[in-house]
Parts: structure tokens; C-alpha cells; sequence
């Protein structure tokens, strides 16, 4: 079977193609460019990718063929200037996007965001499995829109903890190999774990963690009754038809009130009555509209465009938003561990954060020091449930928060978290050994992802930032080797803690 196809490369642009199938009527196979499916008919058919490492041109729809100089060109692209699909798209079809496709063909020559995001993770995955040796399998019918849903959750749950490629890295910044005055090896690791206000739309729930059905769900499938109910908090009536409230007119009147709020006019208005009768009279001129300011002049109380008015009910009629991502940063700027806080930063979810990215299979991994602008709670709350994981760590505040956020009169924080407390972070010259600060700088690079992600699906979201982190990761080793930091993978004798280096805090 021979069919219409188009090729986008980086290099010569659009090219029409003509892709060809050939089926065996003995086995019932299909042999395709990239893959043979068995029993195509078949609603449990799936598709089987070739052993040949990364194919020349990558099937990423039934018609699109995408080289994979240009995917990889996609991924550096999102990991490093931060593009969204759409973006890069149109970039690709104004520059590099000339087309050589004839005006008879039936096939659009034009890139689209959606071809761009499939062909990122049909490549990533692709990756994966080669570097794995393994055999990527993706289901042959069904929406493309959810192909590679299986295959991304497999990947997801192996990234979680210890997952990145990274995560055992290691170099001359955010490791110190030293001789004791015993005679004894010393090695000194430390990194720096901090939140960041990237988010993914939540079951509303509280701390529920449970994917929604769809990005248009108030509730996980679990809890999707509760949409039935009153969103007043503390109502347990059920909503009336066409309403997200029960027939309390105060709880109607809220829904009413939040609705009209969002509109322009309310908006508008409420920033006219917010300004003062100098901000007038500076514009020379009175308003001329219907809404005239308070009698004298002042705005009155309570008029903020997002307060309510006084003695009306609390409730919820926007879907929920998970809290924040946390990062593990090596004071190099190696992300080696990422986790999605849901309801809130608490400090047990911090700590299960950093068992999970150091278990206790591998003694020889955990830090030295850790730095954590929350620090002084953490350690309260060690002591307060006599947890003794991180006995053998260090635990000071970052240089710039402990500044900045810690007061002179917490004497805890003062005699445990302060960073000059721990004579090896500082060298004979005086100088900070480690960079306490690359989680704030890590933060300013994986911040600027909200916009790209912030329409995804749970999948997707987590498949996207692991990505982007192994991306930055490649991109921080390189720059970190040119400088002669010597970066490198631990080995699994020094990461299980039979090394002949002593992991001690002095």
C-alpha cells in the first residue's frame, strides 16, 4: 500500500513523500516505516517500533514524517528559549518550513503545535528505549491525542526519585574530596532543595493526587460526586440545576457576585471607585459614567475588585491548582530530583521528598549538607516525630534566605540552621565553598515553563518537565566539563556507601 505523506526536515524544509506498507497474509502483520502491527484489526493491536535505534525519518501521525535532527532541534528549543508548541511551529513554517510539496497535493505543508508536541515525545521515547535496549510498543488504534499516554506513565514512574539520568552526578563544585588531619579521606557533598510556582490543574479535593478525567473536571473520578454538591464551604446540600450552589440566597448570591466579578465591567468599575478624588482631578476632568465615587470622594470599604462583600459566605467555583513543584539541586546546577507538592509545602512532605530522591539503598548518596530555606522547621519536626534519617546531614538555611527571612531572635534557627555554624562550607580564603543559591537560579529557568504547560494533561506535564530537566542537565554538564569541573556518575560502590572515603560532618 503506497500513501500521500509529507517530511519536514530542518535543513530542506517540507518534502512530499510517498510512504509504503506491505502486509503478509501468513502471520497477519503489517510492516510499516517505523513499526509492523499484528492484527490491525484488532482493538488490543499495538504498534511494535523496529530495533534499529532512532528510525531516519520518525511516523509521527498517519501522513507526517519529521526528521529527528529536526525533534531534537524542537526539544533544545523548549529547553532553552522556553518555546511553547504554537511557537515553535510557526517559527519552523516562517523560516525553515519552505515547501517543495506540489499545489495538487491534498496535504497541508504547514507545521502545527500539535505535530510539534507529538513529534517531542515520540523521539524522547524513542531515546528512551534505545538506551534502554528495549522495544518502544504503543497502541496501533484509538486517539492520537492519547497514543503515547502508556508509554509516558511507564517513563513518568521511572523518573520519579532516583530516575534522572543525573541523579547520580557528581563534580569539583558540588563535591569536595579532602585528607583529615587523621589521615582519613573526607568526601563533602551538599545540594540545595527549594518550591518553584509551576502548577498543573488538581482534583479540588484537598492533598488529592488522583489525575482528573479531563482538563475541564472540577473532581478526580473518585470524588466526582462532590460536583453535585454546594461549593459553599460547609454546605452539604446539593447544587440546584444550572447552579454550582443549593437555594440559599446567600450562596446563590455568591455565585452571583464571583460571576459578575470576572466580567470586564465589574473590573473596570471597581478600579474607578478605587481611585481617589486627587487621581481625578489630576486627570482633569470628572467620570462622566453611571457609577458616580462615594459621597466624598473617598473608595469605599471593601471594594476591591477581589474581596466579597461583607458577611457573605466563603466557597469555591474555579477548579484547583496543584501548590508547587520541588527541586534537588546540586550547588553545580545539576537538577537531579523533581516532585509536585499538591495541597502545600509542608515540611513531612519535604521530607518524604528527600527520602525518595536519597533511599536508604544508597547511603553513599545522601548529602553532606542540604540547604533549605525552611530548614529550622524541618529539623523541629525531625526531632518532633524522632525521625533520625538525616542525623548524619547537615541542615542550614541558603546564605540569602537565612539573611533575609530568618529573625535574629529564632535562637534554634540560629544555633542549627545558621550556614556559618558548619566550619567545612568555608574555605581558608573565607569564601562560601558551596553555591547555596543554584536552586534560586535553577528556580528562574524551570519557572518560565508555567505558560508551556499550564493546558496539560497530568501525563504530559510530568513526561514534559522530566524531559526538560534531562535536557538542562546535558546542557549544565557540558558547560560544567569546558570549565574543567571534572563532572562524572558516581559509582554504585561509593553511592551504597562502601567507598573508602569517611561521610562525615566534622
Amino acid at each position: 500500500m503506497v500513501v500521500e505523506g509529507r517530511l519536514f526536515t530542518l535543513h530542506r524544509g517540507v518534502l512530499p513523500v510517498f510512504s509504503k506498507s506491505w502486509y503478509c497474509r501468513a502471520c497477519h502483520i503489517r510492516y510499516y516505516n517505523n513499526f509492523f502491527v499484528r492484527d490491525a484489526s484488532h482493538e488490543a493491536s499495538q504498534r511494535e517500533y523496529y530495533s534499529q535505534g532512532i528510525p531516519k525519518f520518525i511516523h509521527v501521525a498517519e501522513s507526517t514524517y519529521i526528521e529527528p535532527a529536526l525533534c531534537q532541534f524542537f526539544t533544545v528549543q523548549m529547553a532553552l528559549e522556553h518555546g511553547t508548541c504554537q511557537g515553535i511551529a510557526r517559527v519552523y513554517n516562517m523560516t525553515l518550513g519552505s515547501s517543495d510539496l506540489p499545489n495538487g497535493s491534498r496535504l497541508s505543508h504547514e507545521l502545527t503545535g500539535d505535530l510539534v508536541l507529538d513529534g517531542f515525545i515520540l523521539y524522547a521515547l524513542l531515546q528512551d528505549k534505545v538506551t534502554r535496549c528495549e522495544t518502544l510498543m504503543l497502541p496501533h488504534r484509538g486517539y492520537q491525542n492519547h497514543r503515547f499516554d502508556q508509554a509516558m506513565a511507564e517513563r513518568n514512574a521511572r523518573m520519579t526519585g532516583t530516575g534522572q539520568p543525573m541523579w547520580a552526578h557528581a563534580c569539583h563544585r558540588c563535591m569536595r574530596i579532602y585528607q583529615g588531619q587523621d589521615g582519613n579521606w573526607y568526601r563533602m557533598t551538599a545540594g540545595v532543595h527549594d518550591g518553584v510556582d509551576v502548577r498543573h490543574l488538581c482534583c479540588s479535593v484537598h492533598d488529592c493526587q488522583e489525575a482528573l478525567p479531563t482538563q475541564r473536571d472540577f473532581f478526580c473520578i473518585t470524588h466526582r460526586d462532590l460536583i453535585k454538591q454546594c461549593c459553599i464551604t460547609g454546605c452539604n446540600e446539593l447544587a440546584q440545576p444550572g447552579f454550582r450552589t443549593c437555594s440559599n440566597d446567600s450562596h446563590r448570591a455568591f455565585q452571583t457576585h464571583a460571576e459578575e466579578k470576572n466580567t470586564a465591567m465589574f473590573q473596570l468599575r471597581a478600579r474607578l471607585r478605587n481611585a481617589t478624588i486627587s487621581d481625578v482631578a489630576a486627570a482633569g476632568s470628572l467620570p462622566t459614567n453611571d457609577t458616580p465615587l462615594s459621597p466624598d470622594n473617598q473608595p469605599p470599604a471593601n471594594s476591591s475588585s477581589n474581596s466579597l462583600p461583607r458577611g457573605m459566605p466563603k466557597g469555591k467555583l474555579s477548579r484547583s491548582w496543584t501548590h508547587n513543584e520541588q527541586l534537588f539541586v546540586r550547588c553545580c546546577g545539576i537538577i537531579i530530583s523533581r516532585a509536585t507538592m499538591y495541597g502545600s509545602e509542608g515540611v513531612s512532605g519535604v521530607k518524604n521528598f528527600l527520602k525518595g530522591t536519597f533511599p536508604t539503598q544508597y547511603p553513599g548518596a545522601l548529602p553532606s549538607y542540604i540547604f533549605y530555606d525552611n530548614n529550622c522547621s524541618l529539623m523541629k519536626h525531625l526531632r518532633a516525630t524522632d525521625d533520625h534519617y538525616f542525623d548524619k546531614v547537615g541542615l542550614p538555611v541558603d546564605v540569602f534566605h537565612f539573611k533575609c527571612k530568618h529573625s535574629e531572635d529564632d535562637i534554634f534557627c540560629q544555633l542549627h540552621c545558621n550556614p556559618a555554624r558548619f566550619r567545612e562550607l568555608i574555605d581558608a580564603e573565607g569564601k562560601w565553598v558551596f553555591n547555596s543559591s543554584a536552586a534560586e537560579q535553577a528556580n528562574v529557568w524551570f519557572g518560565k515553563f508555567q505558560n508551556v504547560v499550564q493546558d496539560m494533561a497530568v501525563i504530559k506535564y510530568n513526561f514534559f518537565l522530566d524531559e526538560m530537566i534531562a535536557v538542562h542537565n546535558e546542557h549544565i554538564t557540558g558547560q560544567l566539563r569546558d570549565q574543567g569541573h571534572s563532572p562524572h556518575i558516581q559509582s554504585d560502590l561509593l553511592l551504597a556507601g562502601r567507598s573508602p572515603f569517611i561521610h562525615t560532618l566534622s
